[in-house]
């Protein structure tokens, strides 16, 4: 029989809460473990634990990506990621956004670019399941991704350049 883990208590949840901190004030992080340690540490403060949960604790990633709209995650290569979910505040933000192309080894939701590292990313894929020309994202970042597509297509231009012509 499996054992639920403990949830985080209230001291992890204020770290949990300094980690979404750090992740609003940069949008997007890349960095070796000593770095994101001294990001945090100086958002906890000097009698702070940067590393009161780890970083890779499923108890931490579920409360960041579920509640939180971060993502935290050490990849291939690995260095840290730390990104927020956040979507764009307007449509006008979210159109820009979307029509941004950072080019093919950058995600499109969080632009961090995975050069080194180009299996960090996958296709997005359109609604029948075929991929969209150049359009990569970090698999974190996918539904943040949907969540930007959904905003944009408020604005009718920007619709209209993404509905198939006839």
């Amino acid at each position: 029989m499996a054992v639920e883990p403990r949830p985080l208590n209230a001291e992890q949840l204020a770290f949990v809460a300094h980690v979404q901190a750090v992740a609003v004030k940069h949008r997007r992080w890349i960095g070796e473990h000593e770095e994101l340690r001294a990001l945090l540490q100086a958002s906890v403060g000097p009698k702070g634990d940067p590393e009161l949960v780890s970083y890779t604790d499923p108890r931490l990633q579920a409360e960041l990506q579920t509640h939180r709209d971060v993502a935290l995650w050490q990849g291939s290569d690995r260095r840290f990621r730390l990104i927020s979910l956040q979507s764009p505040k307007s449509v006008a933000a979210a159109v820009i956004h979307a029509e941004n192309d950072p080019g093919p080894d950058t995600c499109r939701f969080c632009l961090i670019n995975e050069a080194r590292t180009p299996l960090e990313l996958e296709m997005v894929k359109d609604g029948a399941g075929s991929p969209i020309n150049n359009v990569k994202v970090h698999p974190r970042c996918r539904l943040a991704w949907r969540r930007v597509e959904r905003i944009a297509m408020q604005n009718p231009a920007f619709a209209k350049s993404r509905t198939p012509q006839r």
